[in-house]
């Protein structure tokens, strides 16, 4: 794989991450995406909020895991759903990134996040099941100077929680809050280059991934904006 690795994403989870849309009842039943008002399909957008951070516990710089920060991270007008849809796919955009103590950059590559209904958590949220899926021989890239790593297509487990939010009322102002908490991401160091602090190259199996990201929906027709929320 040549270069130009560039990313923390998962998020993605998210997308990671980053990136969502979808749950299911208490019952197991799988839940539904609804929007207000109705809307035959929506382009779902995501924004990070805070800091959204990769840490390689593999890797470890003055103690603690080495970390992968990005400021800023969209989801824009990538990922579109239909009124009851119990899926959903989004792709990240990551800047303003810092990775092992590094300026870093960052590419998807065509990645993107696909989240899968859940169950309820019993405190007001909802699970979702997300999936890195790449195009044959791509993945997820963070590049700094000297590093180089690679996060491939994987299964990622239930690992966002997502909470309706925004407004009551009117119910268009309503959104979904997700809080990201993904473990065991599966990644290879492909460069370890002259002060890269990274441990050696290989794949690695400890990636945690955490952050928030509030998701909007507007109608894919006169892109007005449109609530959004789950319900079993």
């Amino acid at each position: 794989m040549t270069g130009k690795i560039k990313t923390i994403g998962l998020a993605l989870v998210a997308v990671f991450a980053m990136s969502a849309v979808v749950a299911s009842a208490a019952s197991a039943t799988s839940g539904t995406l609804t929007t207000f008002p109705t809307a035959k399909t929506v382009v779902v957008t995501g924004e990070q909020v805070g800091e959204h951070v990769l840490t390689l516990t593999d890797h470890l710089i003055g103690g603690v895991g080495a970390k992968a920060k990005c400021k800023k991270g969209l989801f824009d007008g990538v990922g579109t759903s239909r009124e009851g849809d119990t899926t959903v796919t989004v792709t990240p955009t990551y800047s303003e990134c810092t990775a092992f103590g590094l300026n870093a950059t960052i590419d998807h590559n065509e990645c993107t996040f696909v989240l899968h209904t859940g169950t309820t958590t019993g405190l007001g949220g909802w699970s979702a099941k997300a999936t890195l899926v790449c195009p044959d021989g791509k993945a997820i890239e963070i590049t700094t100077a000297t590093c180089e790593v690679a996060i491939g297509p994987q299964e990622l487990g239930n690992t966002v929680e997502m909470t309706n939010a925004g407004a009551a009322s009117p119910e268009s102002a309503m959104d979904l809050q997700l809080d990201i908490n993904i473990t065991g991401i599966k990644y290879n160091v492909v460069k370890d280059g002259i002060g890269c602090p990274l441990t050696g190259l290989g794949e690695k199996f400890k990636g945690d991934y955490d952050g928030t990201a509030t998701v909007k929906a507007h109608d894919s027709t006169t892109k007005a904006a449109v609530g959004i929320t789950l319900h079993g």
